[in-house]
């Protein structure tokens, strides 16, 4: 087990990887503070469930709008020209969103057309860290990097909603858009240090436009496809968790403990993720993790005896399995020259469903509840399954 932990911590040795890693996973807590913040902002002022929905798809929506370009912009420029630039615009709309909770309480519609901003630079942001990845590690330690950057990011998932619970229960909303500008702006600062290049790193004006063969273009396709038809249904559980948890308590604290369990799960996979994948063919796995969260959507629909902290974790589990699995195989089986518009299509394909998705679930949840919208997220899910499934992992065929 200790070498498998080191195995997985060996990232970590690089010092820019390192700085970078740690940086972006502050920025992540911050991040996600500010999403519990305004997810509870709506709740409390009674605000529906598609309203609420609508502050998980501000955040995901302008990843499906932007990430393409960020992609090309990756492999046209400099990647790190491109996460100074759009860090700068993340730390601009955060000023902004704590300046406006700060003067007045703002209408619902500025606060999500703030957060839909920000995600504008997440969007950015996003596919230059993971196209990054590649130039700063080592080719033999680029499989647990790529499953640390999604660590980082459960982590925060974890840790961000328990520093929002204490702000918030203190000193009041505006204190995670607070806690959020900072960390973005120690991100922004670490961004402005010289950078150590890995000998891999190549010329883009050589490769900008390299061109993607008909069959890397294929199997591409049938991978974003897939993540598509992940993302749809799974973005259920985290559109509609808010709801599900103020149906239960009239406080923060029960859904910044769902979230917790929820990123806790994905912390405790990715320790045995690299142990299922000697046991598991890649995509054999994704089918696994298919049906375990759609088997977590319906626990958290019934709610037995309001326990939902093991479904909701299991289901965080599944989830950076998922996703980092369908990560890897971009990273692995995508020639570099065109790495960044993969990179970006896949993410594109990713958020997109989530986004989808979540439009979907809160006017479902609208019209019939949460319980029904889960059930038929669920139903996709495994229709998914039964009717879709493409080998993707193994790279092009």
């Amino acid at each position: 087990m200790n070498s498998q932990a080191d195995r997985a911590l060996a990232p970590l040795g690089t010092p820019a990887f390192r700085r970078l890693w740690l940086a972006t996973a502050t920025a992540h807590t911050g991040y996600w503070a500010q999403s519990v913040a305004v997810a509870w902002w709506l709740v409390e002022r009674e605000y529906g469930p598609q309203v609420v929905a609508l502050a998980h798809v501000s955040s995901s929506l302008p990843v499906l709008l932007l990430s393409y370009g960020s992609g090309w912009l990756i492999d046209r420029f400099d990647y790190l020209r491109v996460q100074r630039a759009a860090q700068g615009w993340v730390l601009l709309t955060s000023v902004a969103l704590l300046a406006l909770m700060c003067v007045h309480s703002p209408s619902p519609h500025g606060l999500l057309l703030l957060t839909g901003l920000m995600g504008a630079g997440v969007a950015l942001r996003n596919p230059a860290w993971q196209a990054g990845i590649g130039q700063i590690v080592s080719l033999r330690h680029l499989s647990a990097a790529i499953v640390l950057s999604s660590v980082a990011f459960n982590l925060a998932r974890t840790l961000g909603p328990l520093i929002a619970g204490l702000f918030i229960s203190v000193w009041g909303v505006w204190s995670a858009f607070l806690y959020n500008a900072i960390t973005t702006c120690i991100l922004f600062v670490t961004l402005q240090w010289p950078r150590v290049q890995h000998a891999e790193t190549r010329p883009k004006a050589a490769c900008a436009l390299a061109p993607i063969s008909p069959r890397s273009r294929a199997w591409l396709g049938c991978l974003c496809l897939r993540a598509a038809g992940i993302g749809f249904p799974t973005s259920a559980l985290l559109a509609l968790l808010p709801t599900v948890a103020s149906t239960e308590h009239k406080d923060p604290h029960a859904y910044v403990a769902l979230l917790g369990a929820f990123g806790g799960g994905g912390l405790v996979a990715a320790v045995i993720r690299p142990r299922l994948i000697r046991v598991l063919s890649p995509d054999h796995l994704l089918d696994i993790c298919c049906v375990i969260f759609a088997t977590c959507l319906l626990f958290v629909a019934w709610r037995p005896n309001g326990h939902l902290l093991g479904p909701v974790a299991l289901a965080g589990a599944t989830w950076l399995i998922l996703f980092s699995t369908l990560n890897v195989a971009v990273h692995s089986h995508s020639e570099s020259s065109y790495r960044g518009r993969a990179l970006a299509t896949y993410m594109t394909s990713a958020f997109g469903g989530m986004a989808a998705g979540g439009l979907l679930w809160g006017w479902l949840a609208e019209l019939r509840g949460c319980d029904a919208a889960l059930l038929v997220a669920a139903a996709v899910l495994s229709c998914g399954l039964v009717f879709h499934r493409p080998r993707v992992c193994q790279g092009p065929g």
